[in-house]
């Protein structure tokens, strides 16, 4: 997987939107699919970061101001008078209260790579938020590291299951369990 954030049109995608899987082949929007969404997992880039300097309009997407293929660095490509910092751990969109409220101007995401149930001849990536990533198992809810560690505990690879991705109802934001 590429190391830059922006969108790649030839690339197969599950994207989130309100509460749906949006999904598109080749860069061409196809359809939705139903929550849950039932996938198998066949690879899991690093966590990234990624920020953006002005507000989302989802009438003008935009692309990043700065972005981190690694949560170290930022990446080769960003143009130097867009680098907020040298390192991301000295960088100031990494200081808790730079973003909204609390949260952090520049936010973690992780890429997936997957397969969908009964349609195992097409990966798709998808870009999970931190929401998504970080967080404790409560109840069976597992964000994505806690559900790695479950399945690492039980020596299963995520290959060799279908995994339940599901959107958070508790929450307006995009947030999924597995």
């Amino acid at each position: 997987m590429s190391d830059t954030a922006s969108a790649n049109d030839t690339v197969n995608q599950i994207t989130l939107g309100g509460k749906r899987f949006a999904k598109s082949i080749n860069g061409e929007s196809i359809g939705f699919v139903d929550d849950p969404m039932n996938v198998v997992i066949v690879n899991a880039a690093k966590l990234a970061r990624t920020y953006y300097k002005d507000e989302y309009d989802p009438r003008s997407p935009s692309a990043p101001t700065c972005w981190s293929p690694d949560t170290q660095t930022p990446s080769l490509d960003v143009p130097t008078d867009q680098k907020q910092s040298a390192r991301c751990m000295d960088c100031p969109q990494n200081i808790k209260g730079s973003g909204q409220g609390e949260s952090r101007a520049c936010r973690f995401s992780q890429r997936l790579a997957i397969l969908l149930e009964g349609q195992m001849d097409t990966i798709y990536q998808i870009r999970i938020p931190a929401t998504s990533i970080f967080g404790k198992a409560k109840d069976g809810d597992m964000g994505m590291q806690a559900y790695a560690k479950y399945l690492h505990k039980h020596r299963t690879p995520s290959i060799a299951v279908v995994t339940q991705m599901r959107f958070d109802d508790r929450t307006d934001s995009p947030k999924l369990f597995f």
